[in-house]
């Protein structure tokens, strides 16, 4: 699962599932314009087809750590 790890300056990343023949395809993509104005998207991270996704249970609890991490909040740090 090769993965760019370098963003744009001033992008938006989500996830897109795209289809191809008979199967799905999972990625996170960054949102962009290039230097004519027109929006684009680049491939940060291609996590394969989601029938595999959907029974990879070591993939699933990854993802549902991520979720649990991402949906804390932050701790408040003493004030200086």
């Amino acid at each position: 699962m090769p993965c760019r790890l370098k963003l744009r300056k001033g992008t938006d990343m989500f996830v897109k599932i795209t289809q191809i023949k008979d199967y799905c395809y999972v990625k996170i993509v960054e949102s962009y314009r290039d230097e004519k104005g027109v929006t684009r998207h680049s491939t940060i991270c291609n996590f394969g087809r989601l029938d595999r996704l959907k029974k990879d249970k070591s993939f699933i609890r990854s993802v549902a750590k991520l979720n649990e991490i991402l949906s804390k909040e932050e701790p408040e740090t003493a004030a200086e």
